[in-house]
C-alpha cells in the first residue's frame, strides 16, 4: 500500500464514512519558491476539446472508478497524467455543488526539479502563480481561492 494511503485511511476513515465518498478527486500540487512567498502551483492546461474543462487550467485529478477509494482514485490519476503520484498527500478542500459532496481536494509537494514527468496526450503542465488565474476553471479558481484562506469547504450553485 503506498504510504499516503495508510495515513489518509487513518487519518480520514471516519469523515469518508460519515460524508460518502466524493466523484472526483484532484491535488493542489506546490512548490515554494521562498519560504516566505505563496507558493505557484501545477495545474494542468486541458485541451480545447476536452468534455470538462475544455481550454482551461484545473488541478491534476480526475473521476473515480467504481468501488475505488478517493486517494487510490487521486494516486492513479496522477500516474495517468503525470507520470508522477505524491509520496504525500493531505485533504485540503472539499467541493460541495448545490449541497452535493463533488471533489476532494489534496494538497502535496509539486515534483521536485529534475523527475521526469510524463503528461497525456494533448496535456501540458503550467506553473501558476494566482489563484484568481482567469484561465482556472471556476470550481478548480474557487477552490484554489478558498484553499489560499485557509478554508476547508467550498459551496457553489451550478451544475454539478
Amino acid at each position: 500500500m503506498h504510504p499516503a494511503a495508510e495515513a489518509w485511511e487513518h487519518v480520514d476513515a471516519d469523515s469518508s464514512q460519515a460524508r460518502g465518498s466524493p466523484q472526483y478527486c484532484c491535488v493542489i500540487l506546490v512548490r515554494h519558491t521562498t519560504p516566505t512567498d505563496f507558493p505557484d502551483f501545477l495545474v494542468e492546461q486541458r485541451p480545447a476539446a476536452a468534455s470538462v474543462a475544455g481550454g482551461q487550467l484545473t488541478c491534476f485529478g480526475g473521476k473515480r472508478e467504481q468501488g475505488e477509494e478517493p486517494l487510490a482514485a487521486l494516486l492513479r490519476e496522477c500516474e495517468e497524467e503525470l507520470g508522477w503520484a505524491p509520496p504525500d498527500v493531505v485533504r485540503a478542500c472539499d467541493l460541495f455543488v448545490n449541497g452535493e459532496l463533488v471533489a476532494w481536494f489534496y494538497l502535496a509537494a509539486a515534483p521536485p526539479p529534475g523527475t521526469p514527468l510524463r503528461f497525456e496526450s494533448g496535456v501540458e503542465a503550467i506553473w501558476a502563480t494566482s489563484v484568481t488565474d482567469p484561465r482556472l476553471s471556476p470550481w478548480h479558481a474557487a477552490v484554489l481561492q478558498a484553499w489560499s484562506r485557509g478554508e476547508q469547504r467550498v459551496d457553489l450553485a451550478g451544475s454539478a
